[in-house]
């Protein structure tokens, strides 16, 4: 299940829960890898772990960070190893299971298997129950919930809604975003139109917000639209490398702007260093 919700974990709060709990004694070795980490040097990264685990190996954060990096590899089975033996060691951590969850469902994906997709909503659905304010895990299990075959996969329309008016209630920008999802894949567009613009009336302070909308409207072939949420994205980051991905985006589709799309792609592809929720 390709997720479209706010999965891009703020880095700096990442360090930040990784300095502030467990045990010290790989606190440097697993500090060097969360700096090859973020430069998108995923097999660097997970030798510095593993080594970081031969001194603490009942540092659940060691294992975490080794699934996370395995799954920006695509290596799921590996990301869903280490991160079980993550939410082993630290069963009440929902940012775990979050990833997880995400894990199995790569996996469940790839191998079009039930049985991943069963263990993706779990894992989800424990995410919510050990921190109900975890958005990315809420938003997750909304997905998951509205898009899964109800008898086979546990999909639910109705608990799908009532998760979006919890979310709603906690974050307006994100639950209005969940809305505009729900109503998407629900193909009640104009429904879907008016919560993302109600979503983006609220000025998120964030690019995330615009980037959702952007892939909307990109989906529903309105450039016009789509280039207007970009105008706003910059206003509140100017830096994100991805406004270059969605430009070159809208400019192809708006057919006579091929150069300036040429362009902007090209420069994407300098700068991006490449995540799984990148474009």
């Amino acid at each position: 299940m390709k997720l479209r919700g706010p999965t891009r974990i703020g880095f700096a709060l990442a360090v930040l829960a990784f300095l502030s709990a467990g045990p010290a004694a790989a606190d440097g070795p697993v500090e060097a890898a969360l700096d090859q980490f973020e430069s998108c040097n995923y097999p660097a990264a997970i030798q510095t772990l593993q080594a970081a685990r031969a001194k603490a190996p009942s540092d659940a954060r060691v294992f975490y960070w080794i699934s996370r990096s395995y799954y920006e590899l695509r290596d799921y089975d590996n990301a869903i190893n280490y991160g079980d033996a993550a939410v082993r060691l630290d069963e009440n951590n929902s940012e775990y299971w979050f990833w997880l969850g995400r894990a199995n469902g790569g996996k469940a994906d790839r191998e079009r298997s039930l049985h991943w997709a069963r263990k993706t909503k779990s894992a989800f659905e424990r995410a919510v129950e050990l921190d109900p304010k975890n958005i990315p895990a809420r938003r997750a299990l909304i997905e998951y919930l509205t898009e899964a075959p109800a008898f086979l996969a546990g999909g639910s329309d109705s608990k799908a809604r009532e998760n979006i008016q919890t979310l709603v209630s906690q974050d307006p920008v994100q639950g209005n975003l969940a809305w505009g999802y729900y109503w998407d894949e629900e193909k009640e567009y104009d429904k879907a139109d008016a919560a993302y613009r109600q979503a983006l009336s609220l000025k998120p302070r964030e690019t995330e917000p615009y980037f959702e909308a952007a892939n909307y409207y990109r989906r529903r072939g309105d450039p016009a639209r789509m280039e207007a949420v970009l105008e706003a994205a910059a206003k509140v980051d100017a830096s994100d490398v991805r406004l270059n991905f969605y430009r070159g985006v809208v400019r192809t589709m708006a057919g006579n702007r091929l150069g300036e799309a040429e362009r902007d792609l090209k420069a994407y592809l300098v700068k991006i260093c490449p995540r799984s929720d990148d474009p």
